[in-house]
């Protein structure tokens, strides 16, 4: 039976190291090969534009996080982008609906009611790429703006720096950025699965099997978690509202099985005292032995 039990744990590992094999290669595939046909140009970020709230004007240097406002209150970014090509432009909404325009010209759109829960205040956190068409070379210096709303949950919004390039370049400039720790979480979500068929095809002490289920539960909340909260897996999933539940059930998740492990970690020995006043009596007093 042991030995039965070594190779079955043997296959899972060997397996699991395969999978994570595979992961690293798909990481390291595009670094030789183009993402996107075309090829992917210089990524331009734009770090300076007019903010303007309630008919007041300012400078703002992105990042930047606008606080103090009544929620729903429009704050309208500003900025010219010299370009007659076309090209596309990564748009940030944290928890905010957002509009962008060109020239006047309606663009892109994002959090409308109806294109989330009814029950989220807020649309989900997500990453949009807005794509601008070609205009004559005469007509090349273009003014692009990006109108926020204050949310109605959170008492600040970030904005951060729009990533200007054309489509590979934003892809590519995403995936440099952020495709490690996406590989890294999706590696916690794939140690969880393992150790949850690991104490499934437990057949030793119980003991043994809830410390694995509960180790396994960990790790795949946190990958979960983590998972969701990466700007990566919205190229990924394309569901901004999956996204928002996963991050959010991960991140509760986490207390229940690292609780359940502490219990199984630590032994709880109750042993009785005498109490020192009062009538003849006793009471309890946990210890707390580490071995």
């Amino acid at each position: 039976m042991r030995i039965c039990n070594t190779r079955t744990y043997g296959s899972i590992l060997a397996a699991g190291t395969i999978c994570l094999l595979l992961l690293l290669f798909a990481w390291a595939l595009p670094f030789g090969l183009r993402v996107l046909p075309g090829g992917a140009t210089r990524v331009e970020h734009v770090r300076e534009a007019i903010a303007t709230i309630d008919g007041r004007q300012e400078l703002v240097t992105l990042p930047h996080t606008f606080r103090g406002l009544e929620p729903g209150t429009d704050i309208r970014l500003t900025f010219q982008v010299y370009e007659a090509e076309p090209f596309s432009m990564l748009v940030k909404g944290v928890y905010s609906p957002f509009t962008v325009t060109c020239n006047g010209a309606r663009l892109s759109t994002y959090g409308e009611p109806g294109t989330y829960p009814a029950f989220l205040t807020d649309p989900p956190t997500s990453l949009q790429v807005v794509n601008l068409p070609a205009v004559p070379y005469t007509d090349k210096l273009r003014t692009i703006t990006v109108t926020y709303k204050m949310p109605q949950t959170r008492a600040s919004l970030p904005v951060v720096p729009f990533a200007v390039s054309n489509m590979a370049g934003v892809f590519r400039g995403e995936f440099r950025w952020l495709i490690l720790g996406f590989l890294l979480e999706c590696t916690l979500v794939l140690v969880g699965i393992l150790l949850l068929l690991l104490a499934g095809l437990s057949h030793h002490v119980a003991h043994s099997q809830k410390m694995l289920l509960y180790l396994g539960l960990f790790f795949l909340a946190v990958g979960l978690w983590n998972v969701g909260e990466n700007d990566f897996s919205i190229f990924v999933f394309r569901n901004p509202t999956f996204l928002y539940l996963l991050t959010f059930s991960g991140l509760f998740f986490i207390v229940a099985p690292l609780y359940g492990f502490a219990l199984q970690a630590v032994t709880f020995r109750w042993h009785r005292v005498p109490a020192h006043d009062g009538p003849a009596r006793a009471r309890e007093l946990p210890s707390f032995p580490l071995v």
